[in-house]
């Protein structure tokens, strides 16, 4: 059984390719460059191409200026911890 994979592409293309191939996944850990703009696009891509199991988890760090949604596709923001700039996001799928 293979335990890692490493896709040295943006994240949109990986994502789409784990969609195509029917790759999905009870953990997903984002942790986007800050202040890029990148949350919600990957999370609809997330969403979008079936990455992430019933019951699964999408933690995410990111900075305190970003904005997460409370609510995206079948994933919802259950948590999120302060650490200084840095935030902690959990959304799960729902």
């Amino acid at each position: 059984m293979q335990k890692a994979r490493i896709c040295f592409k943006k994240v949109s293309a990986a994502l789409k390719e784990l969609g195509k191939d029917g790759q999905s996944f009870d953990i997903v850990f984002m942790d986007p460059p800050y202040l890029k703009n990148f949350i919600q696009e990957t999370l609809q891509l997330l969403v979008e191409n079936d990455i992430i199991r019933k019951e699964g988890i999408v933690v995410m760090e990111h900075h305190k200026n970003e904005t997460v949604p409370d609510k995206i596709g079948s994933l919802e923001k259950v948590r999120c911890e302060e650490y200084g700039e840095t935030y902690i996001s959990f959304m799960c799928v729902m």
